[in-house]
């Protein structure tokens, strides 16, 4: 009955934090000191074709009113109309953001394997190995995604690093998932390794040692489920930076993602694209954070979750 209790509690948190951010994000467009049938009959267009334009758009409804039917758009993906191309909204913000999350969860991808793979391999070799891997994860971690996208940028160049990929919209693509892959793949495998050094000397591992089970068999099936508890409280994080850094890493290599899209709304001052990308993104947020929080407490063995020895 408590299991049940808190399952629902938490899903009516999500669902109250889901919308009370879609309602900052409505109220955020509607204080902006814009009149979007300005934007799109120009400035020299007279009273009366403006204010009908406000009629056709539901801009003379109550706010409330005008609300509901931004929710409402939104589950049936309806986001409006582009000011500037005059065509769906959702459509453009779907094919961008699919690109986006191609390119933010391979680099995702990408990190989780490189931290598994450097705390398996302290785990099981000498100190020496260890120090390796702290030098340079402390040394990645601490350099901008931009800076690592400009120097990636001027070595491929320079040195045709990816040639062997001959269409230059997937290499540009690829170039873009390295760059976003270099500083979770530093946080997460510094979080991993050092709960793995944490968790090398508790009891349970030192009598798993002494029934003569082998390193590689200790570490997957028995030390790595409770070290991924706070790497898993990192990934949610991380997906944030991945996201957002994506948005500006995309413009740099000319990738067709949610970042050259919310560079062009925001210089024509498209207020349906631009609502329309944080809409998607805080919903996007969310769920993430929903499917962490429940793998979060499957591994957690407070819960009862976790396998004993």
């Amino acid at each position: 009955m408590n299991y049940f209790y808190d399952k629902t509690r938490q899903f009516l948190f999500y669902i109250s934090l889901l919308f009370g951010l879609l309602f900052l994000n409505f109220v955020l467009f509607h204080i902006i000191p814009t009149d979007p049938a300005r934007i799109i009959l120009g400035p020299n267009a007279d009273n009366a074709a403006v204010e009908q334009l406000h009629q056709e758009l539901g801009l003379d409804a109550p706010l409330i009113t005008q609300f509901g039917n931004y929710t409402k758009g939104l589950f049936s993906l309806d986001l409006g109309t582009s000011y500037s191309t005059r065509r769906a909204v959702w459509p453009d913000v779907a094919s961008s953001f699919k690109i986006t999350l191609l390119c933010s969860f391979s680099a995702l991808l990408l990190a989780t394997i490189y931290s598994l793979l450097s705390a398996y391999i302290t785990f099981i070799s000498d100190s020496r190995s260890r120090r390796v891997f702290t030098i340079l994860n402390g040394s990645l971690v601490s350099v901008p995604s931009l800076v690592i996208a400009i120097a990636f940028g001027l070595a491929s160049i320079q040195w045709n690093l990816l040639g062997f990929i001959h269409s230059s919209d997937t290499r540009n693509i690829v170039m873009v998932i390295l760059v976003l892959a270099v500083y979770p793949s530093a946080s997460l495998s510094q979080i991993l390794l050092e709960q793995t050094l944490k968790l090398h000397q508790q009891t349970y591992i030192l009598a798993v040692k002494s029934m003569g089970f082998t390193n590689s068999f200790i570490f997957w099936k028995r030390l790595l489920k409770n070290a991924l508890l706070p790497w898993l409280s990192q990934l949610s994080n991380i997906v944030v930076v991945l996201i957002g850094g994506a948005a500006i890493v995309e413009v740099v290599f000319s990738v067709p993602g949610i970042g050259r899209l919310l560079f062009q709304a925001v210089l024509s001052r498209d207020l349906p694209v631009l609502q329309g990308i944080l809409s998607t993104v805080i919903i996007c947020f969310i769920t993430i954070n929903i499917l962490v929080t429940f793998s979060y407490q499957w591994l957690n063995p407070h819960k009862g979750n976790a396998r004993a020895v």
